[in-house]
């Protein structure tokens, strides 16, 4: 339970800073028995280097030597017997102590060794104190007596005491400098952890586009191009529920504009249609044959607005493109003449065996383009309607002398409800943008030179793929007595 509350880095220092101050101890505690293994054999190489120095001192020169040798070696006493006779001592000896020392053994020079411990009074205190004996045999001019070398035991254990002290110190620094590692690699697990805590956060909240920094090959490595996946999925999936709702809200626009215009524009053709049935020369002009052709455009409209999101399969009709393209320009020319708008067409060269399955959206798509050009251009300006094929595909543009889109919306001119008209809906180019999407082609726009252009790419060859789902092409299918050839989405001026 306390675990659990505390921190990942709390968790992962405690460890391992325990394990480093063990470590550190048992690494100084085995550094020290070695050290001190070293220093015996030190010692063991002093008593054989005095040991050889007393082999050239006659016996007379041995207490002044002895002396000599307290003074260079701090912590060592010296004393020498022939037979049962002292002959030099540099610690105060009783006859107890000379007995004692007399019974030990004495060792060849050349193998020394402490196997004795025995107490011994210290001289100037006149207080017990412990020795190591070392007991070797004279030789050379010493021969026939016994050399006796008392190692002070407290000498011995201050410097051992030492060495603890100093290994301990080394431990102590070892100890601080794992912990610093073990603070600073926990800090950059933690770190890496945290930004990815953060990122998720985030991600939450609904910022899907940062990433997290995945460059490695261990698990937080992983677990980080987790995360900057999930953050491109959760982006992709907003995204589509996004457009979703928006889709969902222009259908129900539409839907709504639909259902008022309806019966006034049903009323307003069956007017006309009777003015042109009771009137032969009002039927046979030019002017009044465009009106009635505009009306039932927006007439087919509506009714497919109203058919948007109905369960009932749309029925669609596939004409040549080139059929569409000259309708459009016929229904369009009049406009541009009232506008005072140049207007060219070039599609001469098209072939006629390029079909549209849906001739009405792709009809109403031109057309929403071309009324988008008018506006640009203004009066006394000039538009073009192109298309020309090229290689597999056939690209359909729109060019006029206007100055273009506004810059605050040229990257999002193509969705719902952008606009900078203060009567537009700004759904024009969304609904252009649909069309060309199902009929299986792209559609974009940008400036050459003075010129903007609005361009649609289209397969050339027809495939079933592009027709909406469960309808099938009416292609030659007569219309509706009374209406144009080819029919259309509506008229939209919106452009973005």
């Amino acid at each position: 339970m306390l675990m659990s509350n505390w921190s990942l880095r709390q968790q992962i220092l405690s460890p391992l800073v325990l394990v480093g101050i063990l470590f550190a101890f048992w690494f100084a505690d085995r550094v020290t028995s070695r050290r001190q293994l070293g220093l015996d054999a030190e010692e063991d190489e002093i008593v054989l280097a005095m040991a050889r120095e007393l082999s050239s001192i006659n016996t007379a020169g041995l207490q002044e030597h002895f002396t000599k040798m307290k003074g260079e070696h701090p912590g060592w006493e010296f004393a020498a017997f022939e037979g049962q006779r002292l002959v030099a001592s540099t610690i105060p000896l009783s006859s107890r102590d000379q007995q004692i020392l007399q019974a030990l053994p004495s060792r060849p020079p050349v193998k020394p060794g402490r196997d004795h411990r025995l107490r011994f009074d210290s001289g100037m205190q006149q207080a017990k104190a412990w020795f190591w004996i070392t007991k070797l045999q004279g030789h050379e001019r010493t021969t026939g007596l016994d050399l006796v070398f008392l190692y002070s035991a407290k000498y011995g254990e201050s410097l051992d005491a030492q060495l603890d002290r100093q290994d301990e110190f080394a431990a102590a620094a070892l100890t601080v400098a794992l912990v610093l590692v073990a603070v600073w690699y926990s800090g950059r697990l933690t770190r890496r952890i945290t930004q990815i805590q953060q990122k998720v956060r985030r991600i939450a909240e609904g910022q899907t586009t940062e990433t997290v920094d995945d460059q490695g090959q261990d698990e937080i490595s992983d677990l980080a191009r987790s995360v900057n996946l999930m953050a491109t999925d959760l982006g992709l999936m907003k995204q589509r529920v996004e457009q979703a709702e928006r889709s969902r809200l222009y259908t129900q626009l539409g839907r709504g504009i639909a259902h008022e215009l309806r019966n006034g524009i049903h009323s307003a053709r069956l007017a006309l249609e009777m003015f042109r049935e009771g009137n032969d020369e009002a039927s046979a002009s030019p002017l009044l044959t465009n009106s009635y052709d505009q009306l039932c455009i927006t007439e087919l409209l509506v009714r497919r607005l109203l058919a948007v999101g109905q369960p009932s399969c749309q029925q669609l009709t596939a004409r040549p493109l080139r059929q569409i393209l000259d309708n459009a320009a016929r229904l369009l020319d009049p406009m541009f003449q009232h506008a005072q708008v140049e207007f060219t067409t070039s599609f001469e060269d098209l072939p006629g065996t390029v079909i549209c399955h849906d001739a009405e959206s792709m009809q109403s798509a031109i057309i929403n383009l071309c009324l988008n050009a008018l506006d640009a251009a203004g009066p006394h300006g000039l538009t073009q309607l192109v298309a020309l094929t090229r290689s597999a595909e056939v690209e359909i543009s729109v060019r006029d002398s206007g100055c273009g889109p506004a810059e605050e919306i040229a990257e999002s001119l193509f969705k719902p409800f952008v606009t900078t008209k203060p009567e537009g809906v700004g759904l024009g180019l969304a609904l252009v943008h649909q069309a060309v999407q199902d009929a299986g082609g792209t559609v974009g726009w940008h400036r050459d030179g003075a010129e903007t252009v609005f361009w649609i790419k289209l397969p050339s060859e027809s495939s079933p793929r592009l027709l909406g789902q469960g309808s099938q092409p009416h292609v030659g299918e007569e219309m509706p007595e009374g209406q144009p050839e080819i029919s259309a989405q509506g008229r939209s001026s919106d452009q973005a």
